[in-house]
């Protein structure tokens, strides 16, 4: 069963809302996680300097 996550999709287009549409989940991409089992190809996000920094320095 696909992971279905919406941070996926919004990885591939490059939207600044979390509206997902019902075409986007048919995009053929090793990132769609509606398409394709598994994890994505790799990473979709990291955490900017400053959540870095806090976590160390809380």
């Amino acid at each position: 069963m696909p992971l279905q996550v919406d941070a996926t999709i919004v990885y591939i287009t490059g939207k600044k809302t979390t509206k997902i549409l019902k075409e986007e989940l048919r995009i053929d991409s090793p990132y769609n996680t509606y398409k394709y089992k598994g994890l994505p190809l790799g990473p979709i996000s990291n955490p900017g300097l400053e959540s870095i920094l806090a976590a160390i320095y809380p």
